[in-house]
């Protein structure tokens, strides 16, 4: 069953407003949940939702950034400290981030110093290369890093950066060819330098982007690709994951229509979200929403699981505008309810009518991160 999207008619729109009065689940293009006084909020990029109850957060194991240090690059995942995984989370920030979750002395030691391996394979790979090809190899510099501590290395502009942040470790890999190092030293320093621990609700007023664990305060304009995934601790059935990244404009490779709301939506539960057996549409029709007063558009639909369990998927897509004078980004925010995981804890999962309430109260909360005029 393909989701349907209504075409712009009067007679829909008044079919849509007497749905909503009519149905339990409501609209948010008529109103928005009211936001309770006691749930938590979080910052992602440059945006902050806000959610019931503790909340657990998607990062690096130690074993998942060990990959990246190894001879044989393997690509490492986000995960929840179970081990649950969360395919969807990713950090850019020109640069590709991880950060891992807080780490033993000794977790963060041995990472280190597999870190340091790495960049003395490198060096040795460079000045092997150096001796064949002369001086048209890149320069390796190794760049130390006296004020916090940590491992980081350059070959021509691209580089390697990992630092202890808190108790975790923040990790940026970046391949610059043809750049001039000069012209991304002051991105590489906002990264090694920038780069401060926060905690899960500790929502920051500067400028500067949200990841897992870390706050990167910067001058409020830099390019963001950031989403980050959540797990509710009382409801360990229903995962949350917003993305922020910045609208840039559209490549003329990209055919306009392939990456509306309505597409990215279609796109997410036809292909990318591949878990369930089949996926229905709760909802007629797409609902138009807001995302931080961006518009967008929202689905509602029921996932069958290989093993028939029914679960259900709240998605709503904003497209952003990269003319617009403020920033106005794209974002995705889905809340998902996989019934196993509740029920493998002994935890009834949420209800239907709960998971959309809950759904549409947390779309509501996404907004721009405040920030302070001091």
């Amino acid at each position: 069953m393909k989701l349907k999207i209504a075409p712009p008619t009067t007679a829909l729109r008044t079919a849509a407003a007497l749905l909503c009065i009519a149905t339990a689940s409501g609209c948010l293009a008529q109103h928005s949940e009211a936001i309770p006084s006691d749930w938590v909020t979080d910052c992602v990029g440059r945006m902050q939702l806000s959610m019931p109850g503790q909340v657990e957060i998607a990062a690096y194991s130690a074993a998942s950034l060990a990959k990246l240090f190894q001879p044989t690059v393997e690509n490492g995942k986000f995960e929840f400290p179970d081990g649950q995984s969360a395919g969807y989370s990713g950090s850019s920030y020109n640069a590709s981030l991880r950060v891992t979750h807080p780490l033993s002395e000794a977790q963060a030691k041995n990472l280190l110093e597999q870190a340091e391996k790495r960049e003395a394979r490198t060096r040795d790979f460079i000045w092997k290369r150096k001796q064949s090809l002369s001086d048209n190899a890149p320069r390796f510099e190794e760049i130390a890093l006296t004020q916090r501590g940590g491992v980081a290395f350059r070959v021509g502009a691209s580089y390697s950066l990992t630092v202890p942040v808190g108790s975790n470790l923040f990790h940026a890999d970046v391949s610059y060819p043809g750049k001039d190092w000069s012209s991304v030293r002051g991105e590489f320093e906002a990264l090694a330098y920038g780069s401060a621990p926060r905690a899960i609700g500790d929502v920051p007023k500067t400028p500067g982007v949200c990841l897992p664990y870390v706050f990167i305060k910067d001058g409020g304009d830099a390019r963001r690709y950031v989403a980050t995934t959540y797990r509710l601790t009382k409801h360990p059935d229903v995962t949350i994951m917003l993305r922020d990244s910045k609208a840039e404009p559209i490549s003329s490779n990209t055919a306009p229509d392939k990456i509306t709301p309505e597409a990215q939506i279609e796109f997410f539960w036809r292909h990318a979200y591949q878990d369930p057996k089949r996926m229905e549409s709760i909802w007629r029709f797409l609902h138009p929403i807001k995302l931080a007063n961006v518009d967008g558009k929202a689905s509602f639909v029921q996932l069958t699981r290989v093993d028939d369990q029914v679960d259900y998927g709240y998605l709503a897509v904003a497209q952003g505008d990269p003319n617009a004078k403020e920033d106005t980004p794209n974002l995705m925010l889905y809340v998902i309810r996989d019934a196993k995981n509740a029920k493998a804890k002994g935890i009834e999962p949420l209800g239907k009518d709960e998971f959309i309430k809950l759904a549409q109260t947390i779309a509501t909360s996404v907004r721009q991160r405040p920030i302070s005029s001091q």
